[in-house]
């Protein structure tokens, strides 16, 4: 078998590409090829295609029309097994909506795709979900906690305010806000206590990742709860993580910050719920089995 895996650069595609390295040669060939060399790459050769775009099909400069109008038609035009591979951050957005009326009369919903970070009342085929990727110094959770509050976050150009305010509210609890380099980063999340988290783009941000591989206790806002974080493990509210909104953040960090022992808790059971959802030879697996039934069908 030889699965053509074409892509983008958006930072939702990174889990995929590494997990895809995990595909045993002996089972299949799979070959990766930025977008921009679709368009004169020779397809023919191939029994399956991943498909990927930039997922924001409104972004001014990222999202480019000419080249995907061209690429779009060849990934119709593909005889063999399809996977279209939606990376948009917001689990509850569509990164294909163009393909809803286009003259292949095929709504881009039924379409079998990869989904990143999908939500739990999606009605998309979402065949495979896929989280964000995280760098594998921070998972680590043996380090002593010397940081009892963390929230390192960009500030503006979001489209809300809300990391605006949890920084203001998180000001009398003196948290690590500076921004980092990312080594320094490293180090410190995987000696923080609590990660406070907001939402970016989407609801869900690598940072959400990170809190758990490093065994923080993840405090996150609570815009996530309908976000299937990791493919193969459910988070409990409570139990692997704690949320918050504007209005009771305050409150319940005055709380967490009395109870580490509570806290130590919920870190660990974080860190053990994301062990076993975020498995990137598990992926590969799934992507290869799919192929595989497809091609009895």
């Amino acid at each position: 078998m030889k699965i053509l895996f074409v892509h983008d650069h958006s930072i939702g595609n990174n889990y995929l590409r590494q997990a895809m390295q995990y595909i045993d040669p002996r089972e299949a060939e799979v070959v990766s090829v930025r977008l921009s060399a679709y368009p004169e790459f020779d397809d023919s050769g191939f029994d399956c295609l991943i498909y990927n775009t930039f997922p924001d099909e409104f972004h001014p400069g990222k999202f480019k029309i000419n080249l995907i109008r061209i690429t779009d038609k060849k990934f119709w035009k593909f005889k063999g097994k399809t996977l279209l591979f939606d990376s948009h951050d917001e689990g509850s957005k569509d990164a294909f909506t163009r393909f809803k009326d286009n003259f292949y009369y095929f709504s881009s919903r039924k379409v079998p795709r990869i989904k990143t970070v999908p939500c739990y009342d999606d009605d998309r085929n979402n065949v495979i979900s896929v989280p964000f990727a995280v760098d594998k110094r921070i998972m680590d959770d043996s380090r002593p906690r010397t940081i009892p509050l963390m929230y390192c976050s960009g500030l503006d150009g979001y489209p809300h305010n809300i990391r605006r305010q949890v920084f203001d509210i998180l000001k009398p609890f003196k948290p690590l806000a500076s921004r980092l380099t990312f080594n320094d980063y490293v180090t410190a999340i995987k000696g923080t206590s609590i990660s406070v988290v907001a939402p970016g783009y989407g609801t869900a941000c690598v940072v959400h990742y990170e809190a758990l591989a490093a065994g923080a206790m993840l405090l996150a806002h609570e815009s996530i709860r309908n976000t299937k974080l990791l493919p193969f493990a459910d988070l409990v509210e409570g139990e692997h993580y704690v949320l918050y909104n504007v209005d009771n953040l305050a409150a319940k960090l005055s709380i967490l910050m009395i109870r580490p022992e509570y806290v130590a808790r919920v870190a660990k059971a974080g860190n053990e719920i994301f062990k076993q959802g975020y498995d990137l030879k598990r992926t590969a697996d799934q992507v290869l089995n799919y192929f595989k039934q497809e091609r009895k069908t």
